[in-house]
Parts: structure tokens; C-alpha cells; sequence
């Protein structure tokens, strides 16, 4: 009985200071709400001037325990050719400290409160409501702690839409978590589609499908304004098929991004890979690609993007053409002149493609620099921005008898055993006009060059030069650049030798 009687006042006593609590926590509710809606208006006014967009709280029946909350979201110009011009959102807000829906998941974490919003029906989303089959197209919960972050999660309903004779659309539905601090300094998010199907009928019909869709995100403000962290999206399959068409699969697409900050220089990554690649069932190859940067001055970054952004807001609002303030100008150049001072670096650290047989590559490697000028002729910044360069590239052989092979995959008709001499013949072939041609080296079954740049001077698969004589070679080696020899003074000097040669000829021909 006595620890009967102990657990009772346990209970009684959390129940009073939850009691006590809700009440506490309702009465800051009301304030909590008009900071936000200001805060949303003003990140709202500063990307999409002029637009007329605005969050408004229209009404907040305040209970004990809850509180319902409508908003209403003016679209401004963005409504102006449809069916409504606003958007209401309906919120269900429990009380902290202990919200009931949070202590069902047995989650104990005292919390300000916990909204529960949905979409109200209106002439603007009576489609959407269709397509969901009358359920709730986007619900939200989430809760807002009393450091005023928030977390929760976000549900799209499975969405169908079927128009006969010209085809359908089905979504399996969204389902993605979300956190983020007051000031969104920091920010994190993670959802998922199971599939998106969507079918064309008729003449040309096709179909697209995408499976296993993943995005992640996990962010954070720097000191500078830049957020670093890192991002991930993720495709299991996207998949082209129709009746002019046999099927096309892209198998495991990935994108991965990453930015860091040190002191006051950033470096980044992004990557993109494809796992597979199939035709008609059969394997044609895979492929990646990856990208770095590196020494960015984290100032002049951050002030690009801010200039980039006010032209996105000028091309949104229909404005994209205006001139940029003598304000702006100063800005653009003071920032690319900080940036260049950095020494920045930019690489495309591997473009690769690989089949049965092989894989062939490319990287390119920039050092940049900062001119005397950036007005200088063309041809003599240039030279002063660009630091070094580091170009190679790998070509396989046999990746070139593959992909010549794959003609048996796009004509059925064409005979394997003739496709498969040609195929053989054109990577000897390569060979030996990459060979003949000096634009390359034979190292096994790889035709591989290699371009160096620094000070002035080019080295070209061991072939070191000035830039202008290599200016020159590359124009010799463009179509039609035989017959424009005043192209290259290293092409007149060699005339000239062969006339020499041969006696000289006059204009009819003669000795």
C-alpha cells in the first residue's frame, strides 16, 4: 500500500505540473506564433519582392490544453491566373511541456508544443484533394521547443491522376523528417519516395518510372553566411521505355555533396554516379563524375551568392533584364577580385566511362590567380589568371570495341560478326592516329595523353612549348585549318621551307 500511495503522488504531482505547465505554455503560444509569421514574411519579402506572398495568422482559438490556429497564405502574383489566390492551413496545437501525442510515442522531452497542420480544401486544391481520394494531401507535425527550434516530420498522401486517352500520373507518397534551430542556422532533413510513375498514351507512348528516391540533408551557418555540411540524393532506378523505344534503365544514381570551412578559405566536393546503365535488358556500362574546389575566400562566396540570388528574384519577378546598380557592379568585381587573390583551385578530379571491357577517364585540374587587371586584352589575362593547368586523358581500347559493339543492340539487323571486326578495327584505328598525330601515347591498351600548363609554358604529352606554338599545332589540327595558314606563323615558316626546296615556282607554274 505504501508504494501504492507513493506512485499515486508521483502521478499527481507530474499531473499538476503538466496542468500547471500547459496553462504556462498556452499563454506564450500566441507570441511564439506572430514571431514566426514576421520572420517567415521577412525571409519571404527578401527573395520575392514584389511578388505579393504573405503568411498571416487569421485566427488562434486558444483552449486549455490546445489551441486551433488558422493561416492563410496570400499568393500576390502567383494566384493571379488561378482558381484561388490564398492557401488556408489548419493547425492543431497541443500544450506543452508533455503534449499527449508525443507521450503516446513515449516521447518524454518537455517541449513548448506540438502543431498538427493540414491543407483546407479550396477551389486551388480541389485537385490535389481528388488525387489523394479525399484524404489529407500534406499533413505536418512537429514540435517547437523552448529554444524555439523545431523538428517533425512532413507526409505527402499517394497521389493518382488518370485522364483517359492521354495517360496517368501515380506518387507513392512523401515522407520526410526535419529539424532546424530558431535562426536555421543549423538544418537537417531526410525523406524518401518509394516510386513515381507516369505513363503517355497514344501514338508516341512512353512511360518513365522512378524508384527509391532519397534525399538527405544535414547543414550548418558558418560565421561567413555559407552553409557547410553535407547532401545526399539517391535514385535506385529511373527507368524510359515506349513504343518507339526499347527500355533504358539508369541503375543506383547518386549525387553527394560536401562543403567545409577553414578559417577563412572553403573547399567542396560534389558527385554524381551512375551504377548501371542497361538497353533492352543488356549492360551497356556505368559512369561517374567528380568535382573539387578548394582555397575560396568564404566572404567573397557568400557575397556572389547574395548577388546570384537578386537576379533569380529579378528573372521570378520578370525582371531579369534590368541593368545591375553601379552598386552591384562594385560588389561583383570587389568580390571576384577577393576571390582570385585566394588562389582558388577547381578540378574536375574524374569524368570516367566503363564497360565490359574498359574504362576510359578524364581530369582537369585549375589553379587560378589574380591578374594585374581584369581589364586587360583577352589574350594576356589569361595568362595572368590562369596559374596551371593540369589536363589527362585515358582512353581503353577495348571500351571503344564495346561501345562500337553496341550496334548489335540499336540494329538488330546489323550482322555481330561484321560489328564485331569493325568494332576491333576502330580501337586499332584510334590508336594509331592518336599515335601518328601526336596527341597521344599508347601505355598497354590505353591511348592516354597528358596537357601541363605553368609559367608561359605548355608540355603536351612530353612536348614542351610556348602557348602560342601550341595555339598554333591545336589550329593545325582543326578542321579546315590547313587552308587558313595565316592561322600559324610556325605554318608559314614551313612553307616556306618547302619552296625552298623545290626551287621556287612562280605564279604559272614554271621552274
Amino acid at each position: 500500500m505504501k508504494k501504492t500511495g507513493i506512485a499515486i503522488a508521483v502521478l499527481l504531482a507530474v499531473g499538476a505540473a503538466a496542468t500547471g505547465g500547459a496553462w504556462y505554455t498556452g499563454t506564450q503560444l500566441e507570441g511564439v506564433i506572430n514571431d514566426a509569421v514576421a520572420k517567415s514574411n521577412e525571409q519571404i519579402a527578401q527573395q520575392l519582392p514584389g511578388m505579393g506572398l504573405k503568411l498571416e495568422l487569421v485566427s488562434l482559438d486558444r483552449g486549455f490544453w490546445s489551441s486551433d490556429a488558422r493561416y492563410r497564405i496570400e499568393l500576390g502574383e502567383l494566384g493571379e491566373d488561378l482558381a484561388a489566390s490564398e492557401i488556408i492551413v489548419l493547425d492543431h496545437i497541443e500544450h506543452g511541456p508533455l503534449p499527449l501525442s508525443r507521450l503516446k510515442r513515449l516521447q518524454l522531452v518537455p517541449v513548448l508544443a506540438h502543431s498538427n497542420a493540414r491543407l483546407e480544401q479550396n477551389a486551388l486544391l480541389e485537385p490535389l484533394f481528388k488525387m489523394s481520394g479525399g484524404v489529407d494531401p500534406v499533413v505536418a507535425e512537429g514540435s517547437i521547443g523552448f529554444d524555439r527550434s523545431t523538428s517533425g516530420q512532413v507526409i505527402v498522401a499517394p497521389l493518382t491522376f488518370i485522364e483517359e486517352g492521354k495517360g496517368s500520373f501515380e506518387f507513392s507518397g512523401f515522407k520526410g523528417d526535419f529539424a532546424a534551430t530558431e535562426d536555421a542556422s543549423e538544418m537537417k532533413i531526410d525523406g524518401n519516395v518509394e516510386s513515381i510513375l507516369v505513363k503517355v498514351q497514344g501514338p508516341n507512348a512512353a512511360t518513365v518510372q522512378l524508384k527509391g528516391m532519397n534525399i538527405a540533408s544535414d547543414r550548418e551557418r558558418s560565421s561567413s553566411g555559407v552553409y557547410l555540411g553535407e547532401g545526399n540524393f539517391s535514385l535506385d532506378s529511373l527507368e524510359v521505355s515506349g513504343s518507339e523505344i526499347q527500355p533504358v534503365v539508369l541503375h543506383r544514381i547518386v549525387q553527394k555533396d560536401s562543403m567545409t570551412q577553414s578559417g577563412d578559405k572553403l573547399a567542396g566536393t560534389l558527385n554524381y554516379e551512375v551504377g548501371e546503365v542497361t538497353y533492352a535488358g543488356k549492360p551497356l556500362g556505368s559512369t561517374r563524375m567528380d568535382w573539387s574546389v578548394a582555397d575560396l575566400d568564404a566572404v567573397a562566396v557568400k557575397s556572389l551568392m547574395d548577388l546570384y540570388n537578386a537576379y533569380a528574384v529579378r528573372l521570378q519577378t520578370g525582371l531579369a533584364d534590368t541593368e545591375p546598380t553601379e552598386e552591384e557592379r562594385a560588389q561583383l568585381m570587389a568580390a571576384i577580385d577577393t576571390l582570385l587573390a585566394g588562389n582558388p583551385k577547381i578540378a574536375l578530379d574524374n569524368l570516367s566511362f566503363k564497360t565490359a571491357n574498359g574504362e576510359s577517364s578524364f581530369s582537369l585540374k585549375l589553379a587560378l590567380a589574380k591578374p594585374q587587371s581584369l581589364e586587360l586584352p583577352p589574350e594576356e589575362l589569361v595568362k595572368q589568371l590562369l596559374s596551371s593547368l593540369d589536363a589527362r586523358l585515358v582512353v581503353a581500347k577495348p571500351m571503344i570495341s564495346d561501345v562500337v559493339g553496341y550496334k548489335v543492340l540499336f540494329e538488330p539487323d546489323a550482322d555481330p560478326q561484321a560489328v564485331a571486326m569493325e568494332a576491333k578495327m576502330m580501337a586499332e584505328m584510334a590508336g594509331e592516329m592518336a599515335g601518328a598525330m601526336q596527341l597521344g601515347k599508347l601505355e598497354g591498351d590505353n591511348i592516354v595523353s597528358n596537357l601541363n600548363y605553368a609559367n608561359g609554358q605548355v608540355d603536351f604529352n612530353g612536348q614542351v612549348m610556348p602557348v602560342e606554338q601550341f595555339a598554333g599545332m591545336l589550329a593545325m589540327m582543326a578542321p579546315g585549318g590547313m587552308a587558313a595558314p595565316d592561322d600559324s606563323q610556325y605554318y608559314e615558316e614551313d612553307q616556306a621551307e618547302e619552296e625552298a626546296e623545290d626551287g621556287g615556282y612562280d605564279e604559272e607554274g614554271a621552274e
